[in-house]
């Protein structure tokens, strides 16, 4: 035999739908919260990726220039 509203739940049913919807508003407002933390994470990382690219860039422009200037100093 099913399960009817009465015999699941004693409580009147106004404050077993304000249970429920406040139920549903925290968990709305934490999967919002979830969101943001995933949304600035993903562009922190991004920025970091940037950047580890950007010292790479500078870095191996930095060696071929040390290489340039040991060649230049070498014969002499």
């Amino acid at each position: 035999m099913p399960e009817t509203f009465r015999t699941r739940y004693k409580s009147p049913l106004h404050k077993v739908l304000n249970m429920l919807e406040r139920g549903r508003d925290n968990w709305k407002t934490k999967y919002c919260e979830a969101k943001l933390q995933i949304k600035y994470l993903k562009n922190k990382l991004r920025r970091i990726e940037q950047s580890q690219q950007n010292w790479k860039q500078k870095a191996q422009a930095s060696a071929v220039e040390v290489k340039y200037l040991q060649a230049a100093i070498e014969p002499a």
